[in-house]
């Protein structure tokens, strides 16, 4: 797996964008990347838990799946990925 960017900003950020021009062919290709980020609850545990509880609704099985709960930190990790099968 290459790298492809990391951001990592010491200030709360609301919109983040990356680019890497070495990033061509095969690897620009979305259906080979994964992104991977986080939302940072704490101080505001009242939404994490609400959000916890709209993705346990019956119909949301398809985005848990890309969820993971830091319980102790109150962040939300979430995975996003092409879910077509590689051939």
């Amino acid at each position: 797996m290459d790298l492809i960017t990391a951001w990592n900003p010491d200030e709360d950020q609301w919109w983040i964008t990356g680019f890497n021009p070495e990033c061509k062919g095969e690897k620009a290709d979305a259906k080979n990347q994964v992104m991977i980020g986080s939302v940072d609850f704490s101080g505001n545990e009242n939404m994490y838990d609400n959000f916890i509880i709209e993705m346990n609704k019956v119909g949301n099985d398809e985005k848990r799946k890309y969820l993971i709960y830091d319980e102790q930190n109150k962040t939300i990790w979430i995975c996003w990925h092409s879910m077509e099968d590689k051939k």
